[in-house]
């Protein structure tokens, strides 16, 4: 996972490679998995991990941008030269504004923004393991068997970040986690579906959401067909 330290090492590096009056970088990316059932057994577990970096360069007035997701020096030298080339080439804006630094980006966000945000990341939902989630599928397909339904859905879960440099001194790192759990039960002739999701996977319960889903799918069972209504003659 990139860090905030790392990613500050490499807009130090894009900044000596950039000729530009400005420039800003934009980190984003991060992990993401997902364990998948059907029939009441799993048959899909993935994971990806993804790192891009989005540079865009300003020459008075012109500004554009370019990302890579490669961050060995010739990448960066190519991402740098690639957003300066097209930069140059842009129609200048009379109201493109300077980019902001730390301060003015504190004071355009007002003033609650300066209170320390409650924290989105939470190191159980990053450490959650495809065994962790193949225990909440367990129990999910217990509810499902002692009902006598099917069941389907996923598990899922994720750790990422967003971060922002520039050369005028600003510097913002935010990371988030998220898990979630989407199940649907099936019986003959109903369903139901639970879903729920949050930063923090201590506050999912797959046992109980199946137990919901599975109770919602017994209660639509052998539906009536509509009533026929009829209309009385007017006059």
């Amino acid at each position: 996972m990139l860090t905030r330290e790392t990613a500050g090492d490499i807009f130090e590096r894009i900044k000596k490679l950039s000729s530009a009056d400005e420039v800003e970088v934009l980190f984003s990316g991060g992990r993401f998995a997902l364990t998948r059932f059907a029939n009441n057994t799993i048959h899909q577990n993935v994971a990806e991990e993804n790192h891009v970096v989005s540079v865009r360069s300003v020459f008075g007035g012109r500004t554009a941008r370019a990302f890579t997701n490669k961050f060995d020096e010739e990448s960066l030298r190519q991402v740098v030269r690639s957003a300066e080339s097209l930069a140059r080439v842009q129609h200048p804006d009379a109201d493109l504004l300077p980019m902001p630094d730390s301060d003015e980006a504190a004071s355009s966000a007002g003033e609650g923004a300066r209170a320390t945000p409650p924290s989105r990341h939470f190191e159980s939902t990053a450490g959650i393991t495809p065994e962790l989630r193949a225990d909440g599928v367990k129990k999910i397909v217990g509810v499902a068997d002692r009902h006598g339904l099917t069941t389907a859905g996923v598990f899922s879960s994720g750790d990422s970040f967003e971060g922002i440099f520039n050369s005028r001194g600003l510097s913002n790192w935010h990371r988030q986690t998220s898990a979630e759990v989407s199940i649907t039960m099936l019986a003959v002739d109903s369903s139901g579906w639970q879903k729920s999701n949050s930063p923090d996977v201590a506050k999912l319960d797959p046992l109980r959401l199946a137990e919901i889903a599975a109770q919602k799918a017994l209660d639509s069972a052998r539906p009536h067909p509509p009533t026929k209504q009829t209309t009385a003659p007017r006059g």
